[in-house]
């Protein structure tokens, strides 16, 4: 089964948190922002995917190419956008929970996401860990571990 899903838009992370990985890693230097920054954009992204839970509202697009059997959505969802067949044409839907039942063989569904502060305040710390261990250039086996609290 083919499954393709893309980040569409990701929200704002906030500020804070730029804040909270330098408390966390003990840098109190303003000079490496920018690469913390990217470090923490790219925390964010992998340990939402890996938790399967938002940390900032996004908007993605799954697409299944055998959606009879429903299509799963993944992370925090907050609202459908649209459902449609694989030439964009709009189908009928039925939701239930995070699944999405339609006629169509092949589905593409883009919906909204919205974060939740339990999941949040459960996963931040992981955030902070695998952006530092970024910052620090650790090998994959360590970032690896670092996402094993994701579940």
């Amino acid at each position: 089964v083919m499954i393709d899903l893309d980040i569409i838009e990701r929200g704002t992370i906030p500020a804070e948190w730029l804040d909270g990985m330098k408390a966390y890693a003990s840098i109190s230097d303003g000079s490496q922002d920018a690469w913390l920054r990217i470090c923490l954009n790219r925390a964010v992204l992998t340990v939402q995917e890996k938790a399967d839970r938002s940390l900032v509202a996004c908007t993605l697009r799954v697409s299944d190419e055998d959606a009879m059997g429903g299509v799963r959505l993944y992370q925090s969802v907050k609202d459908i956008v649209s459902v449609t067949d694989g030439k964009g044409v709009e189908h009928e839907f039925s939701q239930d929970g995070r699944m999405i039942y339609t006629m169509t063989e092949k589905a593409v569904v883009t919906y909204t996401t919205e974060p939740v502060q339990g999941d949040i305040d459960s996963l931040l710390m992981v955030v902070y860990q695998y952006a530092t261990a970024l910052y620090d250039g650790q090998d994959s086996r360590t970032l690896a571990s670092i996402l094993e609290q994701c579940r």
